[in-house]
């Protein structure tokens, strides 16, 4: 009996596994840059909602060469424009080192990789395709060192009460 009770807990244990990925994530993808990114230019997404009565976080993985981009953060303006036309906009800060000068991602092959969450418990006003537009939004015309921008939405891991 109470081997059966740990097989059965084991098992329950495998199954809750997968629900920590990414393949409930509603968008995955990233965005490559050649050369500067211009103040101007948006980097266009598109996210398929299937569930608005559910809240999603919003996150942003950078890539960013500290030879080329030496600021302490990369400031960004995400708008999300809806199939009904209607706009939502809000700011968002990749940190990318603390006051101390601390790097805060992780170094890989000289770069520094940087994931954080730009906006949590998320609600979509709407299902459908969503296009979310990130630019930059730094006090430069053109910023160069930043190498991809990732973006990828999930919903919100834990249960809020509506």
């Amino acid at each position: 009996m109470y081997h059966k009770n740990i097989l059965i807990l084991l098992f329950g244990i495998i199954l809750l596994f997968p629900s920590c990925s990414h393949d409930d994530a509603v968008i995955d993808e990233v965005h490559l840059f050649e050369g500067a990114w211009n103040r101007f230019q948006s980097e266009d997404f598109v996210a398929h909602i299937r569930d608005n009565d559910i809240p999603y976080n919003l996150y942003c993985e950078v890539v960013v060469d500290p030879a080329q981009y030496q600021y302490d953060a990369l400031p960004l303006f995400v708008n999300v424009y809806s199939e009904s036309g209607e706009r939502r906009m809000f700011r968002a800060s990749l940190i990318i080192r603390d006051k101390q000068g601390v790097v805060k991602g992780e170094r890989s092959e000289g770069k520094i990789v940087l994931n954080q969450c730009i906006r949590d418990t998320y609600f979509f006003n709407h299902t459908g395709a969503d296009t979310i537009k990130i630019g930059q939004a730094t006090q430069y015309y053109e910023v160069y060192g930043v190498k991809s921008l990732r973006l990828y939405i999930q919903p919100t891991a834990i249960e809020y009460p509506l």
